[in-house]
């Protein structure tokens, strides 16, 4: 990957313009007028622009590194390390961002013009919170205890704090993995055993991420909704002791992480309340989770019909990561958009979506969006009424999950499948079955309402209809 063709392609029409317009002479003019014209397109290999301009390999790399900088610093404010991270971080620059992040740290230490433990602490923050094709360890730990190391007067509440948040991120990574259990570093038992002890020291943060820990562990692990509620619930009632530190309004925060858990708890109509509420007043970019609530609030009103308003948000919010490629965030909107169009029945736009979350996905592989878009490619083929293809699928992807070593996490999944078989057979045969299969389905409609809004009702609606005609 070519940085600066990467750059370029990230951005708009106004911020291109900006780029031709720095006074630049020489090979870096015509390099950098060179890379603008290849906006979008394909850039050719390495060797052969060295040959166009007939420079050395290591003096085209020594410009593109300056030319890159200069960029950097003509489209954000030079002095703050944060406005440019915020910036790539904005554009799914993420490799970018952590080559920005290692240059910026030795500029600090050498330059010392701003707090040096605040730099590893904010840094530290965004380390966290990257996509985990891009998510590195070791990085995040060295700011972690740097942040430690350059802090005055470091407390027990700071130590466990740093603690605690890692736990969390730490959880929450191996969600994302393949074999997730095996990579889990957790056991809640032994975590509330912590918990009188952070509140008798009066570690707050690091008591808000023991609860978010747990919270994380019931919604991917051993999934209990009624528990995430709980421990939520205990996680909010923190806000007034932890609201200084969090860069974000607090209250949207645990707001949309309550309504998250109404959601996955059934309780569509609160959560849509809320989500509402919260997301139609506008909040900040920076937000946590700022795409998956996006998400969230799309399937609610998928689930309520209110389709014009799903594609609306989708448009508003999803657009430009599609458009980009953006990783996760694009793959979230393709999922969307399909959701979207089975349930209105527009199966050509769905596998449309579907096809583009695949080829993003295959380049950040993710297991829960792979296994995702397999059940939504499931899911079309049968609404398409082809009952031989769908039901091959079926077979298929419960072999898939019966290969992977945390399959008991999968179980669900399992019985979503046999339900896609069971109801090709009965398209097939034509075969009256409808309280068996309706109950089964109610339990599996209940199960992943959060993430196939009302697609399980929906395929066994249509299936019972059409053997009834």
């Amino acid at each position: 990957m070519n940085w600066i063709h990467a750059f370029i392609n990230s951005l708009n029409d106004a911020e291109v313009k900006k780029l031709s317009e720095i006074k630049l002479i020489g090979k870096e003019k015509e390099l950098a007028d060179f890379f603008i014209s290849c906006q979008n397109r394909e850039l050719p290999e390495a060797e052969k622009i060295c040959k166009k301009f007939q420079i050395s390999a290591t003096h085209y790399y020594k410009i593109c590194s300056v030319l890159l900088n200069k960029f950097y610093n003509t489209l954000t404010d030079a002095e703050n390390p944060f406005n440019l991270f915020y910036f790539l971080i904005g554009k799914g620059l993420y490799a970018h961002f952590k080559g920005a992040v290692l240059l910026a740290e030795k500029r600090v230490l050498k330059e010392k013009k701003i707090d040096i433990a605040t730099f590893y602490l904010n840094t530290f923050h965004l380390l966290l919170d990257i996509p985990y094709r891009f998510f590195d360890e070791k990085l995040r730990n060295r700011f972690a205890e740097n942040y430690l190391k350059y802090k005055q007067n470091v407390s027990i509440a700071d130590k466990e704090y740093i603690k605690y948040h890692c736990i969390y991120n730490d959880t929450n990574i191996a969600a994302a993995r393949k074999n997730p259990t095996r990579h889990l570093k957790i056991d809640v038992k032994n975590l509330l055993k912590n918990e009188k002890k952070l509140i008798e020291n009066n570690c707050y943060l690091a008591l808000y991420y023991l609860y978010r820990t747990i919270c994380s562990y019931y919604s991917y692990f051993e999934k209990n909704p009624q528990e995430v509620i709980v421990y939520l619930q205990k996680a909010i009632g923190l806000k007034d002791y932890i609201k200084d530190f969090f860069p974000v309004n607090i209250n949207h925060f645990l707001n949309l992480l309550y309504a998250d858990a109404l959601f996955v708890n059934n309780q569509t109509a609160e959560a849509l309340a809320i989500y509402r509420q919260i997301l139609e007043s506008g909040i900040e970019k920076n937000m946590y989770g700022y795409y998956y609530h996006y998400e969230q609030y799309v399937l609610l009103n998928i689930i309520h019909e209110k389709y014009s308003e799903a594609e609306r948000i989708l448009e508003e919010q999803f657009q430009y990561c599609i458009k980009n490629k953006m990783d996760i965030y694009a793959t979230r909107g393709a999922m969307s958009y399909a959701k979207l169009f089975l349930s209105k029945g527009d199966y050509k736009n769905a596998m449309e979506y579907i096809r583009i979350g695949n080829n993003i996905n295959e380049k950040s592989f993710y297991l829960p969006f792979d296994i995702q878009l397999r059940v939504l490619e499931n899911i079309a083929m049968l609404l398409k009424g082809d009952f031989s293809f769908a039901k091959k699928q079926a077979k298929k992807n419960i072999n898939f999950v019966a290969s992977q070593k945390e399959k008991q996490l999968l179980k669900d999944y399992l019985d979503l499948w046999q339900l896609i078989i069971k109801l090709c057979d009965i398209a097939v045969k034509k075969v009256q079955n409808s309280n068996e299969i309706t109950k089964e389905t109610e339990r599996l409609n209940q199960i992943f309402i959060s993430l196939y809004a009302n697609l399980p009702r929906i395929i066994t609606q249509q299936v019972l209809q059409q053997i009834s005609n």
